[in-house]
């Protein structure tokens, strides 16, 4: 989806950015952290899926670079 520039303006770009750092947040103090210190299965699964997270994020950010 491509949204020209001028759509929105920096009031409303803010309010979107400060909803969304207030879901990250409330996400972050919500989960269930107890359950991953104690299972090395589910701590393998977390870093598995923060490893692919963060080499899908960069190659995301390659492709626009590009």
């Amino acid at each position: 989806m491509n949204l020209p520039d001028g759509h929105f303006s920096l009031f409303w770009i803010g309010i979107g950015w400060m909803l969304f750092a207030l879901a990250i947040i409330w996400s972050i103090r919500t989960a269930p952290w107890h359950k991953i210190k104690g299972d090395s299965e589910a701590q393998h699964v977390f870093i598995g899926t923060t490893v692919i997270l963060f080499f899908y994020g960069y190659q995301a950010l390659q492709l626009v670079m590009d």
